[in-house]
C-alpha cells in the first residue's frame, strides 16, 4: 500500500488515514498511499466535515482541508472543534475570537476569553472582565454587559448586573422579573431559586 512504514497508523476517515513517523511527527495519507502534506506535524486529528485540525512543530494549531490546504493564513495558539459550525480561535496576543468552516473570522471584535456555543448563543467577555451573549448571527444579546452570565437553562439566563444585582434574561434579551435579587440559581423544571436582599429565599417560574 505505502512503500513508507510508520510508528502508527489509524484507519480511514472521511478518506484520509492519520500516519506517525518514527521521529513522532504525523501526517495523512490517501487510499492510493499518497500523503496529503510536505509538511509534518507534532500532532493531527481525523477529518470531520472535509477538515482536520492539525498542530505544527512550532505548536501553533490550523485546520487543513482534503486538497492539503490551510482553512487560514493566520495560525493560532489554540483552536477547538466547530460547534454550530464556528470553532473558537486564540491569537498569539491571547485574545478570542471564532472562526466559521470557511476561515472567515467571527467577529471584527476579538475578546479576552469566549467560551463554546450552546443552542444558538456563546458567553463572551470583554477587556473590562464584563460579559454579554452573542448569537450565530454576531449580535450581542443584550446592550448592557454584566459581571456574570450563564447559559440558558429552560429559556432564561441568569445574568449579575453592575450593582451585584441578578436577574435573568429570555433569548430575546428581556428581563424575566422587574426586581433585583441578591442571587438567584439556575431553572429547573421550570422554577428557580431566588434570594432577596434580606436574604429572604423564594422561588420564581418561567
Amino acid at each position: 500500500f505505502s512503500e513508507q512504514w510508520f510508528e502508527w497508523a489509524d484507519d480511514f476517515h472521511d478518506g484520509f488515514a492519520r500516519v506517525q513517523r518514527t521521529d513522532g511527527l504525523w501526517n495523512f495519507i490517501n487510499k492510493d498511499g499518497k500523503l496529503l502534506s510536505n509538511e509534518w506535524f507534532i500532532d493531527v486529528h481525523s477529518f470531520h466535515n472535509g477538515l482536520a485540525k492539525v498542530q505544527r512543530i512550532d505548536k501553533k494549531y490550523n485546520f487543513i482541508n482534503k486538497n492539503g490546504k490551510y482553512l487560514t493564513v493566520e495560525w493560532f495558539n489554540y483552536l477547538d472543534d466547530f460547534r454550530d459550525d464556528l470553532a473558537r480561535v486564540q491569537r498569539t496576543d491571547g485574545l478570542w475570537n471564532f472562526i466559521d468552516t470557511k476561515g472567515k473570522l467571527f467577529s471584527e471584535k476579538w475578546f479576552t476569553y469566549v467560551y463554546e456555543f450552546s443552542d444558538g448563543f456563546a458567553v463572551v467577555r470583554r477587556e473590562d472582565n464584563l460579559y454579554n451573549l452573542i448569537g450565530t448571527n454576531g449580535n450581542y444579546l443584550f446592550d448592557e454587559w454584566f459581571k456574570s452570565v450563564d447559559y440558558f437553562q429552560d429559556g432564561f439566563a441568569r445574568v449579575q448586573r453592575g450593582d451585584d444585582k441578578w436577574n435573568f434574561i429570555d433569548k430575546s434579551g428581556n428581563y424575566l422579573s422587574n426586581d433585583r435579587f441578591g442571587w438567584v440559581g439556575n431553572f429547573f423544571n421550570g422554577f428557580a431559586v431566588v434570594r432577596r436582599e434580606d436574604n429572604l429565599y423564594n422561588l420564581i417560574g418561567t
